[in-house]
């Protein structure tokens, strides 16, 4: 990650916009917008894993749950299995519906 600060080289003069450098931080991140909450930053793999893993665990979590389909959408997900079957493409990877 890149962030523009200012130069602590050059003294800061009131009335003048002060002088500003690029400085270069570490930066990971935990994409955890899947649970709703967006991206995690974190600046080192250690925070990133201690943060990473009660969001892996509560997605893993998410995936195992159940839901309930209605007999249309249950008739609708086996048809496209079946159509898309022989191609070698999941439901989930086949092409949506424009519109």
């Amino acid at each position: 990650m890149k962030a523009l600060i200012q130069d602590p080289k050059v003294p800061h003069i009131p009335g003048t916009p002060p002088t500003l450098i690029k400085k270069k931080y570490d930066s990971f991140i935990v994409d955890a917008r899947v649970v709703g909450r967006g991206r995690i930053r974190a600046a080192t793999i250690e925070e990133t894993k201690e943060k990473g893993v009660p969001i892996a665990k509560e997605i893993a979590k998410e995936g195992a749950e159940t839901i309930q389909l209605t007999p249309e959408e249950r008739r609708i997900y086996v048809t496209a299995k079946a159509a898309l079957a022989p191609l070698g493409i999941a439901v989930d990877a086949g092409p949506s519906p424009i519109g």
